[in-house]
């Protein structure tokens, strides 16, 4: 039932995985038309998420529907579509684009449906009576340049789905109809148990993603401090059939009870699968004996430091030359290590329930996340986990201050007595430039009367002998 070019893209995951983690989902739901809304009212849509994209936990995205038949596997361009805006249930342009499943990566469709503009690639199952939350779509090399999510679907809902948009847009022939149009809203969700997220991290130690996300999450999780406590595990195989050269290169056996514990493959330098197993248990240890003194510091100071030790296939020196940099007392860490096995059957049991086949995984409270693996992904779907979200999850926090910038759109009392000052100064301005621009309009209006008064009078006495007139003394008469 598989097809030969998703072979590498699609794992199928045992029933018996999912115990104690369950798989981060989400819900769909039908909005429009109203019949077919009806229709879905009581009905589950099963889905699952590709383990690439930005999926936008706590949020969701609402738009319409469309699925174009001469591209229904999505695996060519979507050359000549242009993409509707009519029927969108919002200002938000989301449309969310179906294709089916087969024939190419899942990683190329979703990149042909992005690149269309698509905000939410839904691909629609080939296989009957598949339930897809047991499958994952996982990252076949060229997720990184994708931002959308993209969700698995089943093969029976989706020919419902894809049934009712062509309908619908055969209907939009009839101009005597009214329009109608499928409109979906997608809910991403997320568990919210209380006010501190737990996140577990699977990794392998030495392998290169495993090294640079702990590089980049470490920013992320001092931010977080006391809201967020995290659980480093190592991602360990069991081997019912190695070989000798296998056990002494890559893995770790037990005699009692007998069993063989090997490491993922290792992409860094000449790193061995048991000098990664090793340096694993080292790691572990350390967090164990540090992870309730401040907030783990010890622990991530070490794993900073151990970086470069990658190069020197985890040398005896460059270790303890990173632990006493790091401050690590090594007789705290000794006993842990005496006890290795029950660490590996441990994180191999707990794996195994998790349904953990990704290198390197995050489990936030108690649900496997789906997407990127990208350090900021991650911080805000932990965010997306709070009951209450904290300051240090806002997007005007900072973590320099550790304090919340203040709004550009509030005003401090002192901003409020400013302006009633300045506006008081306006406004005595206002009056002083009046009071004198009035007295000065008065005194040239007198001036005016006294000179017409005294040319009628000097009209008036004619040939008689006139007296001189003291202007002061008969101006200070008129303003009497």
């Amino acid at each position: 039932t598989w097809d030969l070019n998703e072979m590498k893209g699609a794992i199928l995951i045992p029933l018996f995985f999912i115990i104690l983690v369950s798989v981060v989902e989400c819900s769909i739901k039908i909005v429009e038309p109203p019949i077919f809304k009806e229709a879905f009212q009581n009905k589950v849509i099963k889905n699952s998420f590709a383990n690439y994209g930005k999926v936008p936990y706590g949020s969701r995205i609402a738009g319409r529907a469309f699925y174009y038949g001469n591209f229904s596997t999505g695996c060519k361009r979507f050359d000549n579509i242009v993409i509707e805006r009519e029927g969108e249930p919002d200002d938000d342009f989301s449309p969310i684009i179906l294709v089916e499943r087969g024939m190419c990566p899942f990683a190329k469709k979703s990149k042909n449906i992005q690149n269309l503009g698509g905000a939410l690639a839904i691909i629609v199952d080939n296989v009957e009576d598949n339930d897809p939350e047991n499958v994952i779509m996982i990252d076949d090399g060229t997720g990184s340049s994708i931002a959308i999510p993209t969700i698995l679907i089943s093969k029976s809902d989706g020919n419902i789905i894809k049934a009712e948009i062509q309908r619908t847009e055969e209907a939009h022939k009839n101009p005597s109809l009214q329009k109608e149009f499928v409109v979906l809203e997608v809910e991403f969700e997320i568990a919210k148990p209380d006010d501190r997220v737990e996140y577990d991290i699977w990794y392998t130690s030495g392998e290169l993603k495993s090294l640079e996300f702990f590089k980049n999450i470490q920013q992320y999780n001092e931010r977080l401090g006391k809201h967020a406590l995290v659980t480093p595990h190592i991602q360990v195989n069991r081997c019912n059939r190695c070989s000798q050269k296998e056990i002494n290169d890559d893995c770790i056996s037990y005699s009692y009870p007998k069993v063989v514990y090997c490491a993922p493959p290792v992409k860094a330098g000449n790193i061995t699968g048991k000098d990664s197993l090793r340096m694993g248990i080292k790691e572990i240890c350390i967090y164990k004996a540090y992870i309730n003194e401040n907030n783990g510091a010890v622990w991530w100071k070490f794993m900073q430091e151990s970086y470069q030790c990658k190069n020197t296939r985890y040398s005896l020196a460059c270790v303890e030359g990173a632990m006493k940099r790091a401050n690590v007392d090594k007789y705290r860490v000794t006993v842990c290590e005496d006890d290795d096995q029950k660490i590996l059957d441990d994180d191999y049991s707990i794996m195994q329930s998790a349904g953990i086949v990704y290198n390197p995984a995050v489990v936030i409270n108690r649900q496997v996340y789906r997407g990127a693996i990208d350090a900021e992904n991650i911080f805000r779907t932990i965010c997306a986990g709070f009951n209450v979200t904290p300051d240090v999850c806002e997007p005007d926090y900072d973590p320099i201050t550790k304090q919340r910038t203040e709004k550009s759109n509030s005003i401090k009392a002192s901003t409020i007595v400013i302006l009633i000052a300045v506006l008081i100064l306006i406004n005595v301005l206002l009056i002083y430039c009046y009071r004198r621009y009035s007295r000065r309009e008065i005194k040239e209006e007198m001036q005016i009367q006294i000179s017409s008064m005294m040319t009628q009078y000097f009209a008036i006495s004619d040939n008689k002998e006139v007296k001189p007139i003291n202007t002061q003394t008969f101006h200070s008469y008129m303003l009497s």
